[in-house]
């Protein structure tokens, strides 16, 4: 979906997943990263993220860290076990700003982690270089395999590990004479 862009604005809406158990941070989080340009699914808790994503795919997750039943770190162990979601863009938000906190978000397989505040100029711009960065590692992957197909026709070409050429593909020879002239096909019609 495509708009008129502000300066420092994307254009086009990344979809974006939050997910937030407190409803006034989740509304806050929500319009400030839609003023910043995302598309945004707002959720409030771990599991409805999970049955979510088994239908649509974001290309940002945002996981509050502490919420009750299924809590971020573990909402962010599972997404990593889904196929598709290996390497999918995830940011921790945590009212955390302890080592330990961190260090569990990087270990449940957090992309980055944001410490809550209002710096919402911010958090756009984090979840920003995530997208790019997703982004750029996809076309390298993209890339990567391309350069994979091509060598594997190339080393279809012979065994010398040459690309076949024209003057490569071996000529029709009798057998009884293999140092002797090709022999001419002629249609019989």
């Amino acid at each position: 979906m495509s708009r008129v862009v502000k300066e420092g604005e994307l254009i086009e809406r990344p979809r974006v997943l939050l997910v937030d158990d407190d409803a006034v941070n989740l509304m806050l989080i929500e319009a400030a990263l839609q003023e910043h340009g995302f598309e945004v699914t707002a959720l409030t808790g771990g599991q409805q993220a999970l049955q979510l994503v088994t239908q649509w795919t974001p290309e940002l997750i945002v996981l509050d860290a502490l919420m009750p039943d299924l809590d971020g770190f573990e909402t962010c162990e599972r997404l990593r076990n889904l196929p598709g979601f290996e390497n999918a863009p995830i940011l921790m938000l945590t009212g955390l700003d302890d080592e330990a906190s961190i260090n569990r978000a990087y270990q449940a397989g957090a992309t980055d982690f944001f410490v809550k505040s209002t710096q919402w100029r911010l958090l756009a711009g984090r979840l920003r270089y995530m997208l790019r960065s997703s982004r750029t590692r996809q076309e390298l992957e993209r890339s990567k395999s391309k350069l994979a197909r091509a060598q594997d026709l190339a080393r279809m070409g012979g065994s010398s590990g040459r690309p076949a050429t024209a003057s490569s593909w071996p000529t029709r020879r009798c057998a009884s004479s293999a140092a002797g002239p090709p022999i001419r096909w002629t249609s019989s019609a």
